[in-house]
């Protein structure tokens, strides 16, 4: 605990976006593959505490902060596929680590341990066979309370020996292929396909990822906080994430000259295969426009009221207009032009 929490400590003053922060989180959890969590259950308080510095600094910067998170560890912890952020759930990962000390006694591995455990528990019976006795140790509970969890999930010995089986390779076990039958799943959403794009820099990528789940804090949601609920670019309507991307004149004339239609996040949503057979670069500067959720401060600091190279640049999007004709007209045509 102390590591870890030394670990993400010495970040905590750095300026890192939600990406550097998740990439760091996932450094921790994936880190803490050592000896005694490959031999030893966590108790429940400890696996809440490491849950709870990651959250905090995930979403804070913090460890010692206890900000809202944005969204639930739960749906952080599930694959990106699934509409998560890919960081391993730290229950699931305690069992994909004790799994191996599961195969090495199962299989008997020539150790000087699992020789000694065989002796000790398992002298005349098998594996497979024992049953946990009161003074048996913390971890041997641990790993029988396991394999009985395996044999419900696959009804019988033989075949989970069979999925155990293919934990390993070569005779090496793999926590990683382990930890992906352990951990929580639900159906995969198409709209993640858009959103984790090796083109797209991953703090792009993790604004897109919290406007489709409607959780940035757009104006809308601060009602009670703040007085002005008007749109920081055009100024005509209240903000809402569906306006700020879609419905904003400003953002209509910008996503018009990149060749993006999309209306709401729903649409976004729907339609992704649409959206991603745009092209790789065209797509890449499409998704460049939700840089405009980070770079609106100008224009609640200074109300800038109308588009032109001035706004392209606070949006993020001066990039597109040194190799765009079309877009350079756009400029032209709008510079000057009011949208209040």
């Amino acid at each position: 605990m102390d590591k870890i929490n030394g670990y993400i400590s010495a970040w905590a003053g750095a300026n890192l976006s939600y990406a550097g922060r998740a990439e760091l989180v996932k450094s921790v959890l994936q880190g803490v593959e050592c000896f005694w969590l490959t031999i030893l259950p966590i108790p429940a308080g400890v696996k809440a505490k490491i849950v709870q510095l990651c959250r905090n600094f995930l979403w804070s910067g913090s460890c010692n902060s206890h900000k809202t998170p944005l969204v639930s560890w739960k749906e952080a912890t599930l694959s990106k596929e699934e509409g998560g952020l890919g960081i391993r759930d730290i229950k699931a990962w305690n069992k994909a680590l004790i799994s191996k000390t599961l195969w090495d006694i199962q299989a008997k591995k020539d150790t000087i341990w699992v020789q000694w455990v065989h002796q000790i528990y398992m002298r005349s019976t098998g594996f497979w066979e024992y049953k946990c006795k009161t003074g048996d140790s913390p971890l041997i509970k641990q790993i029988i309370s396991l394999r009985d969890e395996i044999i419900v999930a696959t009804h019988n010995k033989e075949e989970a020996v069979q999925l155990i089986s293919q934990w390993t390779s070569n005779g090496k076990f793999h926590s990683k292929t382990t930890y992906d039958y352990f951990r929580p799943r639900r159906a995969k959403l198409a709209w993640t396909k858009m959103v984790w794009q090796s083109f797209i820099a991953p703090k792009h990528s993790i604004i897109l990822w919290l406007g489709l789940k409607e959780k940035l804090l757009t104006k809308d949601k601060l009602q009670g906080v703040i007085e002005d609920m008007s749109c920081p670019l055009c100024r005509v309507e209240d903000e809402t994430i569906d306006h700020l991307f879609f419905c904003c004149r400003i953002a209509n004339e910008v996503c018009f000259w990149v060749y993006v239609e999309m209306t709401t996040i729903d649409t976004a949503m729907e339609q992704p295969k649409k959206i991603t057979n745009v092209g790789g670069s065209k797509f890449q500067n499409s998704t460049s426009g939700f840089k405009r959720w980070g770079r609106r401060s100008p224009f609640i600091r200074y109300g800038v009221p109308m588009i032109s190279l001035t706004v392209f640049g606070a949006l993020g999007l001066g990039h597109l207009l040194q190799g765009s004709t079309q877009l350079k007209c756009a400029v032209k045509i709008f510079e000057g032009k009011s949208f209040v």
